[in-house]
């Protein structure tokens, strides 16, 4: 038994450092569009995601900090999940890297709406 245990502890340690390298790939500083449909007028804000090892996500979006945020690689995709809150209530947010982009949903349960958004790296931030 605690050889079996020992190999798989040295399996996770030696996959770890790879998972924990492709899922960082989510942390930046990212301008998400929050329009309703591609004809409204243009609305964005940012979301700055910071990853660890863990993968446990912490970070800010539309100016609340992030609360018990995850991020994973599974299934060869690169997800996060988290949650903000206002004085309305809690925000439930994930979403997943797609090329160079972000692809996620927003369900606001006191503002009563879902809505789906896409973001993309704020390379301007980056360069400051």
């Amino acid at each position: 038994m605690k050889l079996r245990f020992t190999a798989a502890l040295a399996i996770v340690l030696t996959v770890l450092p790879a998972w924990a390298q492709d899922i960082a790939e989510v942390g930046g500083n990212w301008i998400v569009d929050l329009r309703f449909s591609p004809e409204a007028p243009a609305s964005s804000t940012t979301m700055n995601l910071v990853v660890a090892a863990d993968g446990q996500l912490t970070g800010s979006f539309y100016g609340s900090a992030i609360e018990q945020g995850r991020a994973v690689e599974s299934n060869g995709q690169r997800c996060f999940a988290f949650r903000t809150s206002d004085a309305s209530g809690p925000y439930h947010h994930s979403g997943c890297l797609e090329g160079s982009s972000l692809k996620g949903i927003t369900w606001a349960e006191g503002r009563h709406f879902l809505l789906a958004w896409t973001a993309s790296k704020d390379v301007s931030h980056d360069q400051q």
